[in-house]
């Protein structure tokens, strides 16, 4: 069969896939890293409501994340624990248990984000709470949940 214009194969090895699956995977764990730090460390000048806030951010993204993730490819490897070497060995974790996760990392961005910033020249582009109720209401709807 000849090849359409405009059509390519679309496999693990396509560029824009393996990009993608790679992208997402660096920054969940860079997510995994900051939620780690956050909650085994003690951060100096770091107030609770900081923290709060910036594991709310982390958890978003993460969150975020998973969802593009598990929209594409269903069953997917569920890291929450930073890594710190090649996993050579990565298990897929049921659809379900991924949407569960995802949605409790939105849930608890939406109760710990702030509603707006009130510098909005240096905090232009984060998180709010208003974002995480966005993204767990899609997530709801499209993890088929009616929770």
């Amino acid at each position: 069969m000849a090849k359409q214009p405009g059509r390519q194969p679309v496999n693990a090895s396509t560029g824009y896939v393996r990009d993608l699956w790679n992208a997402c995977y660096i920054n969940i764990n860079q997510c995994n890293e900051v939620i780690y730090a956050l909650n085994n460390y003690e951060i100096e000048d770091l107030s609770e409501d900081m923290k709060k806030r910036y594991l709310g951010e982390a958890r978003f993204i993460r969150g975020l994340l998973y969802s593009h993730l598990v929209k594409q490819w269903g069953d997917i490897p569920l890291k929450l624990t930073p890594t710190d070497e090649a996993d050579t060995y990565a298990v897929r974790t049921k659809e379900a248990d991924v949407w569960n996760a995802i949605i409790e990392d939105l849930e608890y961005a939406k109760d710990n984000l702030p509603v707006e910033y009130t510098d909005k020249a240096n905090d232009y582009g984060r998180a709010t709470c208003w974002a995480a109720m966005h993204e767990l209401c899609k997530c709801l709807l499209t993890g088929k949940r009616d929770d």
